[in-house]
Order: structure tokens, then C-alpha cells, then sequence
């Protein structure tokens, strides 16, 4: 008898629920595989073969940019840290292009980011079927580079603190 009352709450909460009719106009649409698309003279094709960077992609590429990132002077100072993203684009020729700075904190992050761009080796193009000739060409490749500015955590900031008891502790493996 105990055991009858909570059931019987539960039943008629669940009621409700199970009753309530979908809403037509928050259909979601079905799941579409997104691929990088081209585009050259009114034509869009997808990329067949993503561009290469030294063996890898983009997240080899994001290594190399944050190897060469040099915290600027003055967004120290000022304290400026978060994330800065730039379209970038692999040419037909590989080389790298900067298309704009899409999200900046500060200027001075997007200048240092543009700075390492502006300095990049080539890649191994993409390549994608021509639909008007039907041969496989080198094409252009938009990516968005994300590249995060972030102060280093000291041995006196709070969120170290806690940490500060264990034993070998260093942050951010310094």
C-alpha cells in the first residue's frame, strides 16, 4: 500500500508527457553531412582531397601557428587574452591566404596571428572534380583557424591554490 501512492503520482505526471502531440513547426530537419565546399565561376563542387599540411590538415597547422605565437607585449599589459579566429584560405598553389579576421578580443592578438600567416610554408593544394570538364583540379579551400591567447596561470592566482597542497604540482605543466 506504500508503495501504491508514489506510483500512482509518477503515472499521472508521466501522463502528460506521453499525451503531448509533436509541434509541427519544431520539426528538426534530418542530419546533413557537411563537406567543404568550392566555389569557381557560378559552380560549386566538393573537395575531393582535402589540402594537405606537411602530412597532416588543419590541426597540424594549428600546431605549427602556435609553435611560432608570441604573447604580444601589450596585450599582456593590458590583459587581453581570449580567442582569436581568422578565415584562411589554401590556394591553388598552396600558398595561404588570409580571407579576414572573423573574432578578435583585441587588435593587437589579430596582428600577431596575422603576423604567423603571413609567414606560412605552402601546402599540398585540395583538389576536387571540375563539373564542366570533369577532370580532377587544384582548387581553393576555406578554413576558419581558431588560435587561443591565454595567460599562464602563477603559483598565486585562486584557481592555483587548491591545487598548491599536492605533491609535484606545476601549472600547465611549467
Amino acid at each position: 500500500m506504500k508503495n501504491l501512492l508514489p506510483i500512482a503520482v509518477c503515472l499521472l505526471l508521466c501522463l502528460p508527457v506521453a499525451a503531448k502531440k509533436p509541434n509541427p513547426k519544431q520539426a528538426t530537419a534530418p542530419a546533413v553531412e557537411q563537406r567543404d565546399t568550392v566555389v569557381w565561376e557560378n559552380t560549386s563542387a566538393s573537395v575531393q582531397e582535402m589540402p594537405k599540411f606537411r602530412k597532416g590538415g588543419l590541426d597540424e597547422y594549428r600546431k605549427w601557428v602556435y609553435s611560432r605565437i608570441e604573447y604580444p607585449d601589450e596585450a599582456f599589459n593590458e590583459g587581453y587574452e581570449g580567442l582569436v579566429v581568422v578565415a584562411i584560405i589554401v590556394e591553388q598553389d598552396g600558398s595561404v591566404s588570409i580571407d579576414k579576421v572573423v573574432e578578435s578580443p583585441a587588435p593587437v592578438l589579430a596582428t600577431e596571428v596575422l603576423r604567423v600567416i603571413a609567414g606560412s610554408p605552402k601546402w599540398t593544394p585540395g583538389k576536387a572534380l571540375d563539373p564542366e570538364s570533369g577532370l580532377v583540379r587544384p582548387v581553393r579551400v576555406r578554413y576558419l583557424l581558431p588560435v587561443e591567447f591565454k595567460f599562464r596561470p602563477t603559483m598565486n592566482d585562486a584557481s592555483v591554490q587548491s591545487f598548491k597542497s599536492q605533491k609535484n604540482f606545476k601549472p600547465y605543466g611549467s
